[in-house]
């Protein structure tokens, strides 16, 4: 069936009914001299979380700048030449409650959809910040692992991912997996929808759910709300 996948964000002003302001909402910036825009899209099919908490999804479409190859012909010859500051369009789709979660479907559209998003619903940026999960908290909590991920370690060894089933208790690797304190990922295993399902959760706030899809974006954020909010840090 596949999997479901966000970065999480919390909202952390009270935005009320002020979604119901995003659809078709748009803003325009400069850089490096040129004029860029956004807009947003929001979805008229509107789901509610067993709290009656509405969750909202949408789109978001936004220009930038990046840099390209272009083949010119100079004379008889032909060759490659960098063309910079090219205006280009990012998107992605999203999904928030009214109650302060809110998921982006891409990592590269994280730092600007939370931007433009905290713009749309509250009129500024800066009212929404990228989650980060307590992973220590995460790996004590739920003693079957079936993946786990370490970076940043001094030494011979600075990062790693494991695979497998139960690799806590491996015997050449499990203990050292164990020990290390650097790890920034962990997957796990939930009965929390019923059938068993693999988890994955990184330090940096991304959130993979096997076996769900986008259609169950309402159990995703049923299990933020009752099982992960409890590891998000605080700033």
């Amino acid at each position: 069936m596949g999997w479901f996948s966000g970065h999480l964000g919390k909202i952390d002003v009270d935005i009320s009914n002020s979604y119901t302001k995003i659809d078709n909402f748009s803003t325009k910036w400069e850089k490096d001299g040129h004029k860029l825009s956004s807009f947003i899209s929001k979805s008229p099919i509107e789901l509610e979380l067993n709290d009656n908490t509405k969750v909202i999804n949408g789109k978001l479409f936004y220009e930038y700048l990046k840099d390209t190859k272009r083949i010119i012909k100079e004379g008889r010859k032909f060759k490659v030449v960098v063309e910079k500051n090219v205006i280009d369009t990012q998107w992605t789709d999203f999904w928030f409650t009214e109650k302060s979660f809110i998921l982006i479907k891409k990592g590269e559209t994280r730092k600007k959809g939370f931007e433009l998003l905290s713009k749309a619903l509250t009129g500024e940026e800066g009212n929404i910040t990228a989650c980060n999960f307590n992973i220590k908290g995460i790996f004590e909590e739920n003693p079957y692992q079936w993946m786990g991920a370490f970076r940043d370690r001094e030494g011979n060894i600075h990062r790693g991912i494991f695979y497998g089933e139960n690799i806590v208790q491996d015997e050449e690797m499990g203990d050292a997996y164990t020990r290390t304190i650097h790890k920034n990922q962990v997957g796990f295993m939930t009965n929390y929808f019923g059938a068993e399902n693999k988890v994955r959760i990184t330090r940096k706030g991304f959130i993979q759910i096997h076996s769900l899809s986008e259609e169950d974006i309402d159990k995703v954020f049923q299990f933020i709300r009752d099982e992960l909010s409890a590891y998000i840090l605080e700033d």
